[in-house]
């Protein structure tokens, strides 16, 4: 799964607490780090989005043969795949986060503005360690408000 060495020996829930096609996330307790969310690509993610990047590559190479402007979609497709590929970057995730609570800092949005800070020595390309944020899911605060 890409575990960091330390959190190898962890032993993760069976059931994720949240969940979508590129990712799970879990609650665990750590030793020395408390209540944290670990986010686990699923196996195979990148390189299954790698070879379907390639596949849609060909295919615009081809279009652009005999469909006039396909030129401009390779750019806009190897683009799109770049910024893909750092998605799935979880290290490049925790150094943005770390930036953007720095900035939060700045602007003195502490008092409204919560980020979860990860935990880089436990974070890997394919796993994302953070401290435990509580809240409430967006669905449920549009039904109160």
């Amino acid at each position: 799964l890409g575990l960091s060495a330390s959190l190898a020996e962890t032993q993760l829930p069976p059931q994720p607490v949240a969940a979508a096609s590129l990712c799970q996330v879990y609650r665990l307790e750590l030793e020395g780090f408390g209540t944290v969310a670990v986010k686990v690509q699923r196996p195979g993610v990148r390189s299954q989005v790698c070879v379907d990047l390639f596949l849609f590559r060909q295919l615009a190479c081809i279009a652009s043969g005999w469909i006039p402007g396909a030129h401009d979609a390779i750019a806009l497709l190897d683009e799109c795949g770049t910024r893909l590929l750092d998605e799935l970057d979880f290290t490049l995730e925790a150094r943005n986060a770390l930036e953007f609570e720095a900035s939060a800092a700045r602007l003195d949005l502490e008092p409204i503005c919560t980020v979860a800070r990860p935990i880089v020595m436990l974070t890997t390309r394919s796993v994302l360690v953070t401290t435990w944020v509580e809240g409430e899911k967006l669905d449920a605060l549009s039904e109160r408000d």
